[in-house]
């Protein structure tokens, strides 16, 4: 619920996915395959990457980091 308060009272910027994002999340799939990386984990890398944004913060770790 605090989460759901923050992002009515604008604490977080949402960003939108575009075209080049979903063809970005895509070639970061198949780039990462054995990784069997789903949408949302490209989709947060997509973003990262068009926003400049070099550190993310994740409690679901195991997609995030290759060994």
């Amino acid at each position: 619920m605090d989460f759901l308060e923050e992002l009515i009272d604008g604490t977080y910027t949402l960003h939108r996915l575009d075209t080049q994002d979903f063809r970005r999340c895509q070639e970061i799939i198949s780039q990462y395959r054995d990784f069997n990386l789903g949408f949302a984990d490209a989709s947060v890398m997509a973003t990262a990457e068009r926003l400049n944004v070099y550190h993310i913060l994740t409690i679901d770790e195991r997609d995030f980091r290759a060994s």
